[in-house]
């Protein structure tokens, strides 16, 4: 919307302005002829038409059309008829039209600058003024039959004149400098001066003088003005002149009255033209030459700045023959000569004699100026480095790029040198050039191995000592990668090393032992300490060094082997069996389909052979036994000596105790083989007995080779040369139990555990002072189970915590509605390894407390031994946490785990509970009434209270009694049973 506004105003001024101009120009007709001295409408069109030229195509027809109506309708109105005016209106279109195309080829902006732009306008005027001219007489030839010549000289002259001056004058005033001028009174007094004469000739000739011709006074006075002031100065002298001439030639004043009419018309504007081409043309060739000088004066101070300014390169510049012209300050900075000393002398004075002769014989040319430049052209420079004689004597190097400068004509005009001292460069690639020399010999002769490689893990450098550790020659090196020097004794423990080597940061240190891959395939080892060097401007790189430690690697490889296998037999002792039973279990225990087996086996009768063919023939036994064994089973199974005649077998990822069993199986007929030993003597009584035990959830090492112990002692029992298994209905048991995990969360939700209490007595007395209270599980199924039926199962579970938390707040519930005398008895709760690990359970143990009444002084929390050997440190801060308030803390089926026994002292416990298993051996079994007396011992030296467990007969009551045990529980004094309503009767009694 807005640009159709200033569209339709543009239109409109434009317009107006023309049909003025045509008045105007009518204004000026002389005589009775209509002959009219001026015409500006022929400006203003073509103004009108140049400033519409950027609109779009139908707004400059537009603008055309309206144009040409309005010089029809001028016309019309001044009483010319219909078929002239409107022809005057294609006259004019045309004049306006053709002007603008040839002014506006190809130009972005059209101005009015230079000589060249002034040629352009004149070309343009000219052209559209003889096409109009051409029109027009041909109207007036044809319709008025008046004469073509003088017609045509007549409009052209009038009309061109006229276009040149007003669109002259239009273009200087889009391009004026509106600066206010600064005057000096002398300036002023000689503008005075000149305006003065100036008016004088112009009044003199175009008003005093009649018929005299002295019209050409006027040029000497144009050109006076034009070359002495600015180019606004002569366009003003211009339009005053023109007008003056214009005004007084229709006064009938000046030299140009004469009689003809079309004459002194014709007279006047080929003056008016003839001024308007001579000013401008000296005014510009002035404006243009003004810019060229201020160009070349501009240059010339930045080329001297420049000289000024490059202080820290001496910039020389010599004719053609070679005389220094130029001399900067860099150049008396670097050579201590001023410029004054060193113009029109030659480069070679301060240049080092020998270099200057050297390159002059080389290039085969006279020694003089030519060595500098006889290889420079217009389009190639030279650098050479040369050595420069200071005026105090001393050298200094440089490094001189000499170019050609040549001159319009295209030949030489003369050099510039520009020399950039290298001293100190120089002096520092010689000290890297001797450091990179040094490095070297030391890479190269250093009995150490070292290597270089890039990112991407290509080896770009290694020295005789690594080529040597890996058995290849340096090249062979060079054409392999990091990664690929790796040996396959480390396998991806190997490769996953080297590879953290290529990853590798500049702010990192390396270090670790790595195996190599020699050339005969085997493994050499290495100590690798790497970093990474990221110079500037260059891609990071690493170094590595490389002792070698094979021999240590060997020496600790065969002690390692020592310490953790057998000497006699070669099989892995005590120590790396139960190790790698460890880790098979922890495997294991990812996968529920995964079992692992243990074979224990102990030799039948293997004193016999010691005491009748002594201990070095015993030991070939041992030493065939152990091949046989090894034979019998699977790489990936493990065979150990535990001591004596003790041997175990590990057997992981196996399915069931079926696969282990046939392992046994195998073993024991290969030991059935006679042995042959010295002298020709053959053993053939050899026999073994083997106990095999098989995994379940969350048993561990030390527990999997028990059972298959006891197993082997059982089997022993059972006459010898045979293998006893794990109970099937021990396995049927484990089978249901699994069966029980997705009922867990559903048995807590519904309450379907329930708490059991059985009495607890003081062997002395036969009082009853404490109860047990033991974990049920009321399924909806299977009746009444017992915690050796679900129990190990849900220590795995994420019920556990849930189901502990439960037994802990009954206990404690039905302990406190307990009546006399059993209102102060001790109430024992077992808690799981599971409640200590996960949760807070001191905070469970403080919230039933609280919430059942219970005095602290009242609970006994037990652990079982083999958990307590790895009582984590967070969960012993809770057991002394709890201790301090009176809670107290006991240790259950001591004697089953011994590695749980030694760290008791460890523990902050105040009761020790001896296993049931042990109790029933007595008084049959030696070994319980060792291990039961042992434990009474430990828990008197300690201060500890102790209770058996398991107490089924009168006889062991009064052992025990007899040896001090303070407290029993078992069968002989009640079994446990559940909480009535009211309280425990059997407490009672």
């Amino acid at each position: 919307m807005a640009r159709l506004l200033r569209s339709a105003v543009l239109l409109i001024v434009f317009a107006a302005a023309y049909a003025l101009a045509v008045v105007a120009g009518r204004a000026t007709r002389v005589g009775v002829e209509d002959v009219a001295l001026v015409w500006p409408a022929a400006a203003v069109a073509i103004i009108w038409v140049l400033t519409t030229r950027r609109h779009g195509l139908p707004e400059r027809v537009l603008h055309v059309l309206v144009l040409g109506a309005v010089t029809c309708a001028v016309n019309f109105a001044a009483d010319s008829p219909a078929p002239m005016s409107a022809w005057f209106g294609l006259v004019n279109i045309a004049q306006a039209v053709i002007t603008v195309a040839i002014l506006a080829h190809r130009r972005d902006e059209v101005v009015l600058r230079d000589p060249g732009d002034l040629a352009r306008l004149l070309t343009a005027v000219a052209a559209g003024t003889v096409c109009a001219a051409a029109l027009a007489t041909a109207y007036f030839a044809e319709v008025l039959d008046a004469p073509a010549g003088s017609t045509f000289a007549l409009f052209a002259v009038r009309n061109g004149a006229s276009a040149l001056l007003g669109l002259a004058l239009w273009l200087r005033l889009q391009d004026l400098d509106w600066k206010r001028p600064r005057l000096s009174w002398s300036a002023v007094v000689e503008a005075l001066v000149v305006g003065a004469g100036v008016t004088l000739v112009f009044v003199w000739i175009f008003w005093l003088n009649t018929g005299v011709p002295m019209a050409f006074l006027a040029l000497v006075a144009a050109m006076w003005v034009t070359l002495r002031y600015s180019t606004t100065v002569s366009m003003t002298f211009l339009v005053v002149t023109g007008v003056w001439i214009i005004y007084a030639t229709l006064l009938g004043k000046g030299v140009f009255i004469v009689q003809d009419l079309e004459a002194r018309a014709m007279l006047s504007q080929a003056m008016v033209c003839s001024l308007t081409v001579i000013v401008l043309t000296l005014s510009l060739y002035r404006d243009s030459r003004a810019r060229l000088i201020a160009q070349l004066r501009q240059a010339r101070d930045l080329f001297a700045g420049v000289l000024q300014a490059a202080s820290e390169q001496a910039i020389i510049g010599t004719d053609p023959r070679g005389h220094i012209t130029v001399f900067n300050n860099g150049a008396e900075r670097l050579l201590g000569w001023s410029e004054a000393e060193m113009l029109g002398r030659s480069p070679v004075d301060f240049h080092l004699e020998a270099e200057v002769r050297g390159r002059a014989t080389q290039l085969g040319i006279p020694m003089g100026f030519e060595v500098f430049v006889h290889n420079v052209t217009p389009e190639t420079a030279e650098v050479r480095q040369w050595t420069y004689v200071r005026r105090d004597g001393t050298h200094t190097a440089v490094s001189l790029a000499v170019s050609q400068m040549t001159n319009d004509d295209g030949d030489c005009a003369g050099y510039i040198g520009v020399a950039t001292d290298v001293t100190e460069q120089k002096a520092a690639e010689q000290a890297l050039a001797e450091s990179e020399e040094r490095f070297r010999l030391a890479f190269d002769t250093a009995p150490m191995g070292m290597f270089m490689f890039e990112s991407s893990g290509r080896i770009t450098r290694c020295n005789q000592a690594m080529a040597a550790l890996l058995g290849r020659s340096i090249d062979d090196v060079l054409a392999t990668t990091v990664t690929a020097l790796g040996g396959t004794d480390g396998g991806a423990r190997a490769l996953g090393t080297l590879q953290r080597l290529l990853s590798l940061r500049s702010d990192q240190q390396f270090e670790a032992e790595v195996g190599f891959r020699h050339a005969d395939g085997a493994t050499v080892w290495g100590a690798v300490s790497a970093s990474v060097v990221a110079p500037q401007g260059s891609s990071p790189y690493g170094m590595g060094l490389v002792e070698d430690i094979t021999l240590r690697k060997l020496a600790e490889a065969e002690l390692q082997h020592l310490a953790m296998h057998d000497r006699l037999t070669g099989l892995a002792n005590r120590a790396l069996f139960m190790e790698r039973a460890e880790t098979a279990l922890a495997d294991a225990a990812a996968d529920d389909a995964r079992r692992v087996g243990l074979i224990f086996l102990d030799l039948d009768g293997f004193k016999a052979v010691n005491d009748t063919w002594g201990h070095a023939q015993g030991d070939k036994v041992l030493a065939t036994i152990a091949r046989r064994i090894e034979a019998s089973i699977r790489s990936r199974d493990t065979a150990a000596r535990l001591g004596g005649d003790e041997f175990a077998v590990l057997c992981p990822d196996v399915s069931d105790i079926a696969h282990v069993q046939r392992v046994a199986d195998r073993i024991r007929n290969e030991l059935h083989r006679p042995v042959t030993l010295a002298m020709g003597g053959v053993y053939n009584q050899l026999s073994v007995s083997g106990g095999v035990a098989i995994s379940t959830p969350r048993c561990t090492a030390e527990g999997l080779l028990q059972r298959a112990d006891a197993l082997m002692y059982q089997a022993k029992r059972s006459g010898k040369d045979c293998v006893a298994l794990a109970e099937t209905v021990e396995e049927a048991a484990m089978h249901r139990a699994l069966q029980l995990i997705p009922e867990l969360e559903r048995a807590v939700n519904l309450h379907e555990f329930v708490v059991h209490f059985q009495p607890i007595v003081d062997l002395r007395t036969a009082e009853k002072v404490a109860a047990e209270a033991l974990l049920r599980w009321q399924h909806p199924k299977r009746g009444l189970l017992k915690p050796s039926e679900f129990l190990a199962v849900a220590e795995t579970s994420r019920q556990m915590s849930d189901i502990g938390r439960y037994v802990l707040y009954e206990a404690c519930r039905h302990a406190a509605m307990w009546c006399s005398p059993m209102d102060t008895a001790e109430v024992h709760v077992n808690v799981s390894g599971r409640q200590l690990e996960v949760g807070d359970f001191r905070a469970d143990v403080l919230e039933a407390l609280e919430r059942t009444g219970l005095a602290p002084d009242r609970l006994v929390l037990e652990l079982t031994e083999t958990y307590a050997g790895r009582v984590a440190r967070s969960a012993k801060a809770d057991l002394e946490a709890l201790r301090e308030i009176g809670v107290r803390v006991a240790i259950d089926d001591v004697g089953t785990g011994f590695s749980g026994l030694a760290k008791i002292v460890d523990l902050p416990i105040d009761i020790l509970k001896i296993d049931k298993q042990f109790i029933s051996g007595l008084p049959q079994d030696p070994r319980c009434e060792a291990i039961t007396r042992a434990v009474l011992s430990l828990g008197e030296s300690l201060g500890l209270s102790v209770i058996a467990e398991g107490i089924e007969s009168r006889e062991q009551w009064n052992l025990l009694a007899d040896w001090g045990c303070e407290m029993g529980q078992g069968f002989l004094f009640g079994q446990a049973i559940a909480p009535r309503p009211a309280e425990l009767r059997m407490l009672e009694r």
